[in-house]
């Protein structure tokens, strides 16, 4: 049984500095790809770190109440994932229409938005609606937590159901592969590249070893190798060159992720770079940073264009991150606030 009493607050160090790495790293990416060039990582040490904190959530609960309440999970879910994201939507259709004026793309795929399964058109269709191709991440998430909390509840041996799940899909990721470069049906591969269960999987790996405290983990991921290995992709990926690992990237990136998590969870410094007051704000905030930054791409092109101003790097991405974050603090003030205090009815742990 855990020691944690219910509605004690868990709180691991470092956590909200990754979140803000991780979000303003897609903005960076995002904007950058409006300028040719593409957004990379940032979004799988999303999914790791979803992984990672949910399933230890999850297990923890287990632990106090013997069970996993699967209603009060998915009211969670639904409060703090579904608020912001129809309320994008509904923006973007709005801004497209009355203030760019522009319309909205392939509005008729919208339908998969509406159930969670955005990476169809994404990666099968090359057809996303104007500003919402990024949330097939979200997508992806809603999709994995369908099932998550019945895999935690009644699969016994969970670290050997891990280990076959993620090399599993990384095998058939592999097939899919050959088989797309054989007969070019290249969209199979980016829908199977697009479900990336595996990552979250990686993430709820490490959980379960650090919940059990597995010397081995601890003790490797206490290295000062890891925390070199993630500042360096870091560094790497903000210059679009960390791809040495094929389609298997994405992989070595959740297991540095997942590492690094440890790494700064179980650190005795007192002092990080990734635990101080404004990474702590911009962690908090980080979900709307992520949603909202393709309409403000859209926006300020919209308006440097008007102006006749040439949207390059130095003018377009300031203006990008500072907008995205001001609206996203409102919208964690005004819009989300109200439904986190509903969800903390629904917690076990805080």
């Amino acid at each position: 049984m855990s020691n944690i009493t219910p509605k004690e607050k868990t709180y691991f160090k470092g956590l909200n500095g990754i979140r803000a790495i991780a979000a303003i790293g897609v903005v960076f990416g995002h904007t950058a790809s409006m300028l040719n060039q593409f957004p990379r990582y940032a979004v799988i040490v999303f999914f790791t770190l979803s992984g990672f904190l949910i399933t230890y959530l999850l297990l923890t609960e287990q632990d106090i109440t013997n069970r996993i309440n699967f209603r009060n999970f998915y009211m969670r879910r639904i409060l703090r994932i579904w608020p912001v994201y129809f309320f994008f939507i509904i923006a973007v259709l709005l801004v497209h229409t009355f203030i760019i004026k522009d319309g909205v793309a392939n509005a008729r795929n919208l339908p998969y938005y509406f159930v969670f399964f955005p990476n169809y058109p994404v990666t099968f269709l090359k057809q996303a609606p104007t500003d919402m191709a990024h949330l097939w991440s979200i997508g992806i998430e809603e999709q994995f937590y369908l099932f998550w909390p019945f895999v935690l509840q009644y699969i016994k041996n969970k670290k050997r159901f891990l280990f076959i799940f993620i090399v599993s899909i990384i095998i058939v990721r592999t097939l899919i592969k050959i088989y797309c470069d054989k007969t070019g049906n290249i969209n199979l591969f980016y829908f199977a590249e697009s479900c990336r269960f595996d990552c979250m999987a990686i993430g709820a790996l490490f959980a379960i070893y650090y919940k059990q405290k597995n010397g081995f983990l601890l003790h490797h991921c206490k290295s000062l190798f890891i925390p070199i290995a993630f500042w360096s992709f870091v560094f790497l990926a903000s210059f679009y060159r960390f791809n040495f690992f094929s389609i298997y990237t994405d992989n070595v990136v959740s297991l540095i992720a997942a590492a690094f998590i440890i790494n700064q969870i179980t650190s005795v410094r007192k002092k990080s770079i990734l635990e101080n007051p404004p990474m702590f704000f911009l962690g908090k905030i980080s979900y709307g940073i992520y949603v909202y930054h393709p309409l403000f791409i859209s926006l300020s092109i919209f308006v440097f264009n008007a102006y006749g101003i040439v949207p390059r790097h130095r003018l377009l991405l300031p203006t990008v991150v500072v907008l995205t974050i001001l609206i996203s603090f409102l919208s964690y003030t005004f819009l989300e606030k109200p439904f986190l205090r509903k969800k903390k009815t629904f917690e076990v742990l805080k």
